[in-house]
This record gives structure tokens, C-alpha cells and sequence, in this order.
């Protein structure tokens, strides 16, 4: 059975169904082809391309709309800590009154100097999916290497689970032997223990 021919990344997907849609007409009569046959052909091809473009869109919003949400209840909390803390400062608070309003914690603290992230890697057709844990920080920068090579290429820092690593193959068709490592991050500072190394074969 040959190689196929159809690319398993939506972003290759895309390129080769817009230029199937495009160049079809010109071989009309070579491929034994009505017009109707054409058209028909081609709103296959549109019907690829607005549905990869359409689920692109849809995740960038959504990671846009959870970025927003997080840096919102971030702003929200920060806020709160500060008046909280104000009000502990009162003659009358009493520990009664925190367990109450539950002001009191769980009795375990962040320690910032040892805080240590974990990660998974997740190959899917097209992407790479890294799921982290904040437990604490606002986010991490995430970073990554091609294994064996020396050094680390910060990609971003993410607030929300999972950061999509959704980078082209370097060479088209030739796998990637990918290493992910993250630091956690808090008011814009890197704070604690680099993760430890996951990898992940990419095949684009």
C-alpha cells in the first residue's frame, strides 16, 4: 500500500486541500471530470479548510477566555488577601469569626522556594499537549529542547492547563523527539524547582 497522501495535521491538512481546491479545475477534461464533478470536489476541499480554520479559532478563543478568567480571579484574590489581612489586624477578629468566613487555611503553606510543577506530554495529529499543575504560582514558563541538543528555548508562559505546542515539524515528515521542562511563575518572576523532563515523539 503506497504512502498516503492526505496530511494528519490540520495546518498541512489545510494547505493541501486549499490547493487541491484551487488547482483541480485545470485537469477537468485530463481526469475525465464534469464540471459539476468539480464543483462537487471543491466544496469538499472548502468544507476541510473552514472546518480546520473554524476549530482554530474556537481554540485560540477559549484559551483566550481562560487566560482572561484566570488573570481576572487573580486580580480578584490579590484584592481580597489585602482587605483580609486588614481585617485580621481588627481588635475584634477572633479565630471563631475566621473559621466562620474561612480565613483560617488548610495549616499546609506555599513554600515558593521549593515549589516544583509537573507536567505531562500528549502527541495528538497536528499539536503537543503539556498539562501542568499551578498548585500555587499564577503560571508557568514553559520550555523546551529537541532531545540531545544543549540549552532550553522558553515557548510561553501559561496560566491555564494545557499549553498547546502546536510548532511545525522542522523537517516535513520527519519526527521530533521533543523535551518539555517548566518553572513556576509569580508576579512575572520565576519562582522554585525546574520540573522534571517529560519527551514526547512528534510526528507533526
Amino acid at each position: 500500500m503506497g504512502k498516503d497522501y492526505v496530511p494528519t495535521s490540520d495546518n498541512a491538512k489545510l494547505t493541501w486541500a486549499d490547493n487541491l481546491k484551487n488547482k483541480l479545475p485545470a485537469y477537468t477534461t485530463t481526469l475525465g471530470l464534469t464540471a459539476a464533478e468539480v464543483t462537487s470536489y471543491q466544496n469538499l476541499c472548502k468544507g476541510i479548510t473552514d472546518a480546520i480554520t473554524s476549530k482554530a479559532a474556537a481554540q485560540a478563543n477559549a484559551k483566550k477566555v481562560n487566560q482572561e478568567s484566570d488573570l481576572a480571579i487573580g486580580n480578584s484574590v490579590k484584592q481580597l488577601r489585602s482587605g483580609i489581612q486588614g481585617w485580621k489586624q481588627q481588635p475584634g477578629y477572633t479565630d471563631a469569626i475566621g473559621a466562620d468566613l474561612q480565613l483560617l487555611g488548610s495549616g499546609s503553606s506555599f513554600d515558593a522556594a521549593t515549589y516544583k510543577t509537573t507536567l505531562t506530554a500528549s502527541a495528538y495529529p497536528g499539536r503537543v499537549e503539556i498539562a501542568f499543575a499551578k498548585n500555587g504560582v499564577e503560571g508557568i514558563n514553559i520550555y523546551t529542547r529537541l532531545k540531545g541538543q544543549p540549552g532550553w528555548l522558553k515557548l510561553s508562559f501559561d496560566a491555564h492547563s494545557p499549553y498547546v505546542d502546536n510548532r511545525p515539524l522542522a523537517i516535513a515528515n520527519t519526527p521530533e523527539h521533543r523535551e518539555f521542562m517548566a518553572i513556576g511563575v509569580i508576579n512575572d518572576s520565576e519562582v522554585g524547582l525546574s520540573s522534571d523532563i517529560v519527551e514526547v515523539v512528534y510526528g507533526g
